[in-house]
């Protein structure tokens, strides 16, 4: 919209936010309904998009993450990592002396993924010089860790969170409060591979030794949305909520355009779509226009997880 384009957002739901909504839970009381949590969202998104100009407030909550434990007592992580080995010394002296190094290392390590997640993102078929080029961008961000950085990396992303915790603590309760950042969203358990990963990847952004620490936005997360279509809408775009879409239309050229479930067709250049791939190839599309190969690779996507919320 900003270079001068028409563009249209359409959303099912009258309520915009998706996993982000914030909506109200019982009557006169609001609540996120999902997800509890922004993330990380890139300083540079938040520059472009002057979200911090459309009273969107960004918070890291303090402490971050509590775990009650039998006899009335309580470990607390704090984002101040000195505060968090203060408060470890009640329970181990190896612990506290271990958290400030192994804070560090996560946001060393996070870092590394933050440097890959705020570039391009890959091509999933890409082959020949696509692929080599993309190759070339990841090994000078792999070489920038150094020898013993790359050995780390390469030893702790395949990892399972409960190796690289055991390793590295004895308390079993902080232990248990560390893994949950490995298994968030997973239907798998902290013994299983790359979950040492996870929990990498939910703490980039994150300053270093702030384990567990998440952004959170005042008013709810559905503040992010508002934010996100108010610069949208400043910038041109147009948003209908309460619309869904039925059909995206593709001919022998390329895509055409969208049909609802009213019947309207809105001719497009191009269709950016926020479902899974699964359902927007599968449902959206006809199957006569999916490559096989294509076809084939978003059918083997694993679409397991786990959520709850009290």
């Amino acid at each position: 919209a900003k270079s001068g384009r028409r563009v249209l957002v359409v959303e099912q739901r009258p309520l915009l936010g998706g996993l982000h909504a914030t909506d109200e839970i019982a009557p006169g009381i609001r609540g996120d309904v999902v997800l509890h949590d922004i993330g990380w969202v890139p300083s540079s998104v938040t520059r472009t998009l002057k979200l911090d100009e459309r009273a969107l407030s960004l918070v890291r909550p303090d402490p971050s993450a509590v775990s009650l434990l039998p006899g009335g007592t309580s470990l607390t992580l704090w984002t101040d990592p000195a505060r968090t080995s203060s408060e470890l010394q009640r329970f181990s002296d190896r612990d506290a002396r271990a958290w400030r190094e192994f804070g560090e290392r996560v946001a060393r390590l996070a870092g590394f993924l933050q440097a890959i997640y705020e570039g391009p993102a890959p091509e999933p078929l890409a082959s020949g010089a696509t692929e080599l080029l993309s190759m070339l961008g990841l090994g000078r961000k792999v070489r920038s860790l150094g020898g013993d950085g790359i050995v780390d990396l390469l030893r702790t992303l395949p990892m399972s969170v409960s190796d690289l915790l055991d390793e590295t603590f004895e308390n079993a309760a902080l232990k248990g409060l560390v893994a949950t950042s490995g298994v968030t969203h997973l239907a798998q358990g902290p013994k299983s591979g790359a979950t040492a990963f996870l929990l990498l990847h939910h703490h980039v952004g994150a300053p270093a030794g702030a384990i567990r620490s998440r952004l959170v936005a005042r008013g709810g997360l559905g503040r992010l949305a508002d934010a996100l279509a108010d610069s949208a809408r400043s910038l041109g775009a147009e948003i209908r909520p309460g619309t869904r879409v039925s059909k995206i239309s593709v001919t022998e050229e390329g895509v055409s355009g969208i049909v609802l479930d009213s019947g309207d067709e809105i001719a497009a250049k191009a269709v950016v779509s926020t479902l899974d791939a699964r359902s927007t190839l599968y449902d959206l599309v006809d199957p006569i226009y999916i490559d096989p190969e294509l076809s084939q690779a978003i059918g083997a996507v694993k679409y397991r997880g786990a959520s709850a919320k009290v």
